[in-house]
Parts: structure tokens; C-alpha cells; sequence
């Protein structure tokens, strides 16, 4: 999918960000507090939205290309009023919701009906998005998909920051994975778009079943880490508090690095940094070009030797990539008509694309009037 546009508001928080465009690639530059991880956070939302979460008080619009090469428009509003759901967890109901595919209203809901093309539906979960309760549907599923393949990569992100963050996978799924990779047509691991692999699974896969995109991928990172001899990566075996093998039939997905001087790296020993990079790099190098990568402060964590590479790798990438930063090495790297100024007043984010407030055709001088600009320098007013 690619990602066009969004609107967000948070009526709880006071939080609004008016439409913002999105390129193929889009930096979001801005001083701490500016509200770059904020304008991360609603892109979180929205997903989280589509995946069956309530949002209170949170409206939105979004448009998008999905995997169909479709133009989505997907807007909604949850209402202020909290509930309590069974598990205690605050919910709202849906106060409208409307989907629109290639100019067409696929979706329309408000408070006394729900249309599905114009027919209309009963009653549903009042707490839920339509994109999510109709997931199944035909006409919503590539929709739904496309949505649900956005890679989000915060601070906070166990799976790409934690090398010991282990998901558990059954037999059943390697199983089908395994058979994908296999069957006559996949070219390989950027053909399993439909499995929602983690980073850790791509490399995993592709190491055994796709030697091509694996060698590229393992040749970039160590490049970045000289020291890495080679990275062996294996299945083993959940075992419980006993130490003994559960029955369960799962597995998870453990990465070992054989050093240069002959030493080895279990995988919860590997640096954050190393870990970081190589997890990125595999979203980077591994993925199907129809996800969408998003990186919010892509500095942290990462060693200033391993910024170039990661650049270079996104701006090189058939994947979107939507990433922010306040770090004044990456934002000179970045070609100014990449970049989306970042501005927060009393609660409102506006982003600028670089045109409308630097006047120059050098590199150098954008980044000079960049790094000298009011707007720039008082993100947060």
C-alpha cells in the first residue's frame, strides 16, 4: 500500500493534525516536542483502529493505495463517552464511519444504520470498525490486509528492539509458510505478504528457503558490523518453567552471531544497536514493496555507523518509508523535498514541506535555512 494522506483529531487530549501528505518517502523533521512521535502515535491509532481497537473521543481520515492499486478514503469518528468493556478496558461506539474505494461508498454508518453498497446491514459491535467486523468480506479483506501489513517501529517496539522478544510460532504456521516458499510461482520471501511475518521470521524463512534475498541481506549487515562472521538462524523449541519441552507445538525463532575472532553472540546477548539494525535492515531488505515502514526517531538505538547504511537501504527502497528524526546528520542526508516541517501550536500540528518555507536550490543552503528557521527552531510554541 502506499500512504496518501491523514487527519487526525483527539478530542480528549486536544490533540489535532490537520491533512498531512504523504511522499514515498517522508521525513518528519522537528525539535523535541515539535510533535513528530505525536503525528507516529495517530498512524499507530489508525491501525490499531482497523485491527478492532476503540479509540474514544479519536476521529480520522485516512487515504491510501491499497494492494490493489485502489484509492481508499477511510474516515470515522469515535464519541467522547466512555464505556467499559467485559475486560475493563475503556471503549466508545462509533458515531460514523464512511469508506469510499475509487470514488465509490462502499461503507456508510451512523447512529441508526449501517450500509454495506447500499444494502443495509443489522445491528453490529458498536465499539468496532467496519473495516475490522467485515474483514472477510470481498470487498474489505484486501482493504483490511493492506492496513494490517504497516511495519510501526517506536521506542518501545519489543520486536524490534528486545532481541529476547521471542513470538511463538506453531508447526502449523512454518508449515504453511514453508509450503508457500516452495510452491511453483513465489519468488521468494517478498511473495509472503499474506503471512504478516515478523522481522524475525523474515530472516528466519529467507535464510532457509530463499538463499538469494538471505545473502543479500546478511552481506548489508555485515558490511554495517565487520566483526559478524555470519548469522546462523534456527527454530527451537518453547520450554517451560521446568526447563523441559512443552507439547505445544511451538516454536520461536532464535538468531546466534558467529564472530570474526571465532567468538559467538547468543541472540539476548546481541546490542541493542546491533539488534536494532538488523531487524530494520530486514523490514528494509526482506519485505514485500507493497508494506509500509515507519520509524519513529530512527537515531535511537542505532550507533552513528549504522545511520548511513539504514539510509541508504530506505532511500533505496521500493517500500514507502515514513520515518521521523531530529538528528541534523540524517536530516542533511535526506533530499528537502522529502522533508515535513513539523510545528506544534497549542495543541495543533502542522507540517511544512520544505518549499514552503526555504527558498534555495542548494542542498546546502535548505539545510542551513533549515537549521536556522523559526518555525524549525520553535517547534513547540
Amino acid at each position: 500500500m502506499i500512504i496518501k494522506s491523514l487527519i487526525f483529531k483527539d478530542s480528549l487530549n486536544k490533540i489535532e493534525i490537520p491533512k498531512i501528505n504523504f511522499d514515498l518517502m517522508t521525513v518528519f523533521v522537528g525539535t523535541s516536542g515539535a510533535g513528530k512521535t505525536t503525528i507516529m502515535n495517530a498512524l499507530n491509532v489508525i491501525q490499531r483502529i482497523a485491527l478492532g481497537d476503540s479509540s474514544p473521543g479519536d476521529s480520522w481520515e485516512f487515504e491510501f493505495i491499497d494492494n490493489e492499486k485502489r484509492l481508499v478514503n477511510w474516515k470515522g469518528k469515535f464519541s467522547t463517552k466512555i464505556d467499559l468493556d467485559d475486560d475493563e478496558e475503556e471503549v466508545s461506539n462509533i458515531e460514523y464511519e464512511e469508506l469510499i474505494v475509487d470514488g465509490i461508498k462502499i461503507i456508510e454508518r451512523n447512529k441508526d444504520q449501517i450500509l454495506l453498497e447500499n444494502k443495509v446491514l443489522p445491528s453490529l459491535d458498536q465499539y468496532k470498525s467496519m473495516l475490522y467486523l467485515l474483514r472477510g468480506d470481498e470487498s474489505i479483506k484486501t482493504i483490511y490486509s493492506s492496513i494490517e501489513r504497516i511495519i510501526l517501529i517506536s521506542n518501545d517496539c519489543h520486536s524490534h528492539t528486545k532481541a529476547d522478544a521471542l513470538r511463538l510460532i506453531s508447526d502449523g504456521f512454518v508449515n504453511q509458510v514453508k509450503k508457500k516458499l516452495k510452491s511453483k510461482g513465489c519468488s521468494g520471501i517478498k511473495d509472503l505478504n499474506d503471512f504478516n511475518l515478523t522481522c524475525r521470521e523474515k530472516i528466519y524463512f529467507s535464510k532457509h528457503f530463499d538463499k538469494v534475498s538471505f545473502d543479500e541481506f546478511e552481506f548489508i549487515y555485515k558490511s554495517i558490523f565487520p566483526s559478524v562472521e555470519s548469522l546462523n538462524v534456527e527454530l527451537k523449541n518453547r520450554y517451560n518453567k521446568f526447563g523441559s519441552s512443552s507439547n505445544s507445538s511451538k516454536s520461536v525463532v532464535f538468531i546466534t552471531l558467529d564472530l570474526i575472532n571465532g567468538g559467538k553472540v547468543n541472540q539476548a546477548e546481541i546490542s541493542s544497536g546491533m539488534f536494532k539494525a538488523m531487524m530494520i535492515l530486514a523490514d528494509l531488505t526482506l519485505s514485500s514493496p507493497e508494506e509500509v515502514i515507519i520509524i519513529d526517531e530512527v537515531e535511537n538505538s542505532l550507533g552513528v555507523n549504522c545511520l548511513p547504511d539504514i539510509l541508504s537501504e530506505m532511500k533505496g527502497s521500493k517500500m514507502q518509508c515514513i520515518f521521523s528524526t531530529h538528528h541534523p546528520r540524517i536530516i542533511s542526508d535526506i533530499p528537502p523535498k522529502n522533508w515535513q516541517i513539523v510545528n506544534r501550536t497549542n495543541g495543533s500540528i502542522h507540517c511544512y514541506k520544505s518549499e514552503e518555507l526555504i527558498k534555495s536550490n542548494s542542498k546546502h543552503d535548505k539545510f542551513i535555512q533549515l537549521m536556522n528557521n523559526e518555525i524549525y527552531l520553535n517547534g513547540n510554541v
